[in-house]
């Protein structure tokens, strides 16, 4: 599938998303390669797990190099994705931004739940 590619801002750096079907994507490799993770073991452990693997899609995105596919996962994803990965496993030099990346989506989870008014007894 091709896609019309927005790129946002997040901590300075740039985040690939579309909209497809009324879903919000978000390209996973410039995100590893913005926190520094190892792309290849992060698209492993993707394909591995149950339920990202069932929300990955593949898109093609126009570059400076030419067009180029695209991991990518539905955003609601992105949260599962990162808590994933164990920050003590990281090397230490990018470990202050992935628990920076880890807070925000905290902070987007609560805000979510607390706008649907969802409640746990």
């Amino acid at each position: 599938m091709t896609a019309q590619i927005q790129t946002i801002n997040f901590h300075n750096q740039p985040l690939s998303t579309f909209e497809h079907n009324s879903i919000c994507y978000v390209a996973m490799k410039p995100i590893c390669e913005n926190i520094g993770l190892n792309w290849d073991g992060q698209r492993q452990r993707i394909q591995r797990d149950e339920v990202l693997s069932q929300g990955t899609v593949i898109i093609t995105a126009p570059t400076n190099s030419g067009d180029q596919q695209m991991l990518c996962l539905p955003i609601d994803y992105l949260n599962g994705w990162l808590f994933g990965i164990d920050v003590k496993r990281v090397k230490p030099e990018i470990r202050d931004l992935l628990i920076t990346y880890k807070k925000e989506c905290y902070k987007a989870l609560q805000l979510h739940l607390n706008s649907k008014k969802l409640y746990f007894s």
